[in-house]
């Protein structure tokens, strides 16, 4: 078997991404929100100059598959016409800010993440300089609230703290502490520090294209960082990340009056054009007309009412969403798989799908997440999971508590043999001596 290809970059409306159904490109929604017809429009875009699969992914974004070398351009000039990219590659491509699905709607906020956004976004667009960031650079903004941006990594996060935010870097274990009023030139001052940073490097060290922040911390110091940044305030703990993602899922009432949030999610993070028409068509008839995005894979209808929750609930039955926080599926986190991904052993949406009903609900198998991998990169999900299932040449690994590319525990077993650990009733027999595996790698995120 040859080894995978590690990519280290991830793709955009303007720079497609190759992979094994043709082209991928990935729409960034501005604030977290498209509108009911954004949403059309990328439908249509899908069966035009795609296969008709979309993705949601780990960033809040949107990817559209199966586009050719003779789609893709007219697909970037309608994904600029319409408003959603910037004209732009460069910029487009250092877009990346994940914000707090609710934004000014969530009463429970500590303050409005999508107004903070909009200002990230303004920095981003008017600084020239900060256009050498590397495309996998993000940025989170979270207010708290109701959804608080649980499991969400970020080089950047401005998180809600008491009266205050917490600006937060990757790498570092301490964070400043600011006023609300402070975080948009916290943000800048960051940005500006890691692009001077950059900018001392040789201009042929390929590190430049792919250094994080957490590479600069590092280097330098997280102390350095921050008075480099300009970023006074005073120095807090940064708590241990809560990888929980929150309830969502069905309606959530946020105020006395019966208005609040109807979450759905894609099971296994895919939907195809007539689903996401579907979705649209739900939040211009139940809701405000804006589908709000999650880094949980799913979406949120905002401005819902109780009253039509059982409406909602009858169009996700039947179009297959996911519309309970109890649905095992919601448990499970599968990579592209067959055919979309050339590095891939096994179709893993399939094979995820059939090992959903292996755990009662979501909270089965120990409370703890399933990643099904189609290859040891993991790049659904880099981080430790309770079970990661790997599809191999000779069947399937099963790595407990760790990552794709960790040790495994079971080597080489069938299909059957997974579902039985999945469900704790793995028969009681020996498996082959587990081999050595490759550290942990960057991938496209997802």
């Amino acid at each position: 078997m040859n080894a995978p290809v590690f990519k280290g970059w991830c793709p955009s409306a303007l720079k497609p991404m190759e992979s094994g159904d043709g082209f991928l490109v990935r729409i960034k929604p501005r604030m977290g929100t498209f509108t009911a017809g954004d949403v059309n429009g990328i439908a249509h875009a899908a069966r035009l100059y795609g296969n008709g699969l979309v993705d949601l992914t780990n960033r809040g974004n949107v990817q559209i598959r199966g586009l050719s070398e003779k789609s893709l351009p007219l697909f970037s000039d309608w994904v600029v016409a319409s408003g959603l990219a910037a004209p732009d590659p460069v910029q487009e491509s250092i877009r990346n800010i994940l914000v707090s699905p609710l934004g000014p709607d969530d009463p429970h906020a500590a303050f409005d993440s999508h107004h903070c956004a909009r200002a990230v976004q303004a920095v981003l667009e008017s600084s020239p300089a900060v256009h050498s960031l590397p495309d996998k650079f993000g940025i989170a903004v979270d207010a708290g609230g109701r959804l608080p941006l649980a499991g969400a990594e970020a080089d950047i996060v401005v998180r809600a703290d008491g009266l205050g935010c917490r600006i937060e870097v990757a790498g570092a274990q301490v964070a400043r502490k600011v006023s609300f009023d402070a975080a948009t030139s916290a943000v800048q001052g960051l940005l500006n520090a890691f692009t001077h940073w950059i900018d001392e490097l040789e201009p042929d060290d390929p590190v430049r294209g792919r250094s994080r922040f957490a590479d600069i911390v590092a280097d330098r110091g997280e102390g350095w960082i921050f008075i480099e940044a300009g970023v006074a305030g005073s120095g807090v703990p940064v708590p241990e990340a809560n990888d929980a993602m929150p309830q969502h899922m069905g309606f959530h009432p946020l105020d006395e009056s019966g208005a609040g949030f109807f979450g759905m999610g894609a099971p296994f993070g895919q939907l195809d054009a007539n689903g996401l028409d579907a979705i649209a068509g739900c939040a211009d008839r139940h809701g405000d007309g804006t589908i709000r995005m999650t880094p949980w894979k799913s979406i949120i209808l905002a401005g819902v009412f109780r009253k039509d929750a059982n409406e909602l609930a009858k169009a996700s039955e039947q179009f297959g969403w996911i519309a309970t926080d109890t649905d095992s599926r919601r448990g499970f986190v599968a990579c592209s798989g067959r055919p979309g991904c050339r590095s891939a052993l096994a179709d893993t949406r399939a094979l995820a799908a059939r090992l959903a009903p292996c755990v009662s609900d979501s909270s089965g198998n120990g409370g703890g997440l399933v990643h099904v991998s189609g290859c040891p990169k993991g790049c659904a999900h880099p981080r430790a999971a309770s079970t990661t299932v790997v599809a191999t040449a000779d069947g399937f690994d099963v790595v407990r508590n760790g990552s794709a590319s960790d040790q495994a525990e079971r080597m080489g077993i069938s299909f059957e043999m997974v579902a039985a650990l999945i469900t704790a009733q793995a028969p009681d027999e020996g498996s082959p001596k587990p081999r050595p595996q490759s550290g942990p790698q960057s991938g496209p995120v997802s």
